[in-house]
């Protein structure tokens, strides 16, 4: 049901894209405005051409600022709002507005006989012990969370694996050629720069990890960046090597690479972002290869997700055979 709303917004991405191949691409962008429409085509069966450029424009707002911590952030207890906490009071409220607002023109739409996307499924979802379903603002809250969270993780981790796969033309070749081969590019690209740089949890209970006692309340940062390059957990680790998630090699330890988190909290929509991820890899380099201009390093920074420190730009042409 998803798949064909992945392929359909690929499918337009790229044909933008092809139409302008003799300029320089930023793929960042370009990864962004498609993830994004997956999400909403997966959300609601349609594209985001009316409110996608206003949450796109919202999002990067929010990642600009609001969303770095501050001093007071971490020296004033959550019962003492700061000047920030009520900025982002009324950027929820304006985030918000604007997912009522899609849901709004989707519940427009004649309902349809069958599911047809994510909104259909939350819509019919009911708590299998007491049979309700969600409350109007619990959908809201859910479709809010799903486009938030589902986008701008797959976005940043199809511009890395073009950065990648940018440098290293064989593998590019590859990919191209092989969809086993794509997929496990995109589970080393998800080691190397894993969107969730942190992962934050807290224990429910007293508990003692590596020797250090933790009391019910404590604060645990999982760090899946420092995880997925330890020397002792992997062979060459800091090397873009996607052999080593081919078949017939060995799984990597549990918990050695974590990109989704793990355990009960695990994220919900992981498949799905495997999913999209290697479809629109492989249809990206299927068509075009792909080059960097410049010579300036992409280093990574750590705003909500691992992004680039600069958009690089990059330089398509028509795949050949």
């Amino acid at each position: 049901m998803l798949a064909r709303h992945v392929a359909a917004a690929t499918r337009d991405a790229l044909d933008a894209l092809d139409a302008r191949r003799d300029e320089p691409a930023d793929l960042l962008a370009a990864m962004q405005g498609l993830a994004l429409d997956i999400a909403g085509r997966s959300m609601f069966s349609m594209e985001m051409r009316r409110f996608g450029p206003a949450m796109r424009a919202m999002l990067a707002e929010y990642a600009a600022d609001l969303s770095r911590p501050k001093l007071f952030d971490m020296l004033l207890p959550p019962s003492v709002p700061t000047l920030r906490d009520f900025a982002r009071r009324r950027f929820s409220r304006r985030w918000m507005a604007l997912i009522e607002a899609t849901m709004a023109d989707r519940l427009r739409a004649p309902p349809p006989d069958a599911p047809n996307d994510l909104f259909d499924l939350l819509r019919a979802a009911r708590d299998p012990e007491t049979g309700v379903g969600f409350s109007a603002e619990q959908l809201r809250d859910q479709v809010a969370t799903m486009i938030l969270a589902g986008h701008e993780t797959t976005a940043v981790t199809l511009f890395w694996a073009a950065t990648l796969l940018a440098r290293v033309p064989a593998e590019q070749d590859a990919v191209a050629r092989d969809e086993t081969r794509c997929k496990a590019a995109i589970q080393e690209t998800l080691r190397l720069f894993p969107p969730a740089f942190t992962l934050v949890r807290e224990t429910i209970g007293a508990d003692t990890v590596g020797g250090l006692t933790l009391r019910p309340g404590s604060v645990v940062m999982i760090a899946p960046w420092v995880l997925h390059r330890h020397r002792a957990l992997w062979r060459d680790p800091d090397a873009f090597d996607p052999s080593r998630f081919m078949p017939g090699e060995p799984p990597p330890p549990r918990f050695a690479w974590m990109p989704f988190g793990a355990g009960p909290r695990v994220c919900v929509g992981a498949q799905f972002a495997l999913m999209e991820a290697a479809m629109v890899l492989s249809a990206l380099t299927e068509r075009f290869t792909l080059s960097l201009l410049g010579d300036r390093p992409v280093l990574p920074v750590a705003v909500v997700t691992t992004q680039p420190d600069h958009p690089p730009l990059f330089q398509l042409r028509r795949r050949v055979g």
